[in-house]
């Protein structure tokens, strides 16, 4: 397993033209768990996000980087 942060743990990968995936690195890439969200564009001022697995967080932000962010923050919380 890889150390890190979470600042440096979860990253935000392009996965499309309009869509993102949010990447636990401490996970290995061939590991379903390696993904804990889809991110696609849903209009000019907001995204759509599918989180796996489910976490309370929201479902829309303004950005994928504001949902990277409430994602990091959600698992420091959650330790």
């Amino acid at each position: 397993m890889l150390e890190s942060t979470g600042a440096t743990r979860f990253t935000l990968r392009e996965a499309g033209p309009d869509a993102w995936v949010v990447c636990d690195r401490s996970v290995p890439t061939d590991d379903p768990r390696h993904i804990v969200a889809s991110v696609s564009e849903a209009g000019s001022d907001r995204v759509d996000v599918v989180w796996t697995p489910a976490t309370g967080l929201p479902a829309h932000f303004i950005s994928p980087d504001a949902a990277l962010d409430a994602f990091r923050r959600w698992a420091a919380a959650a330790g």
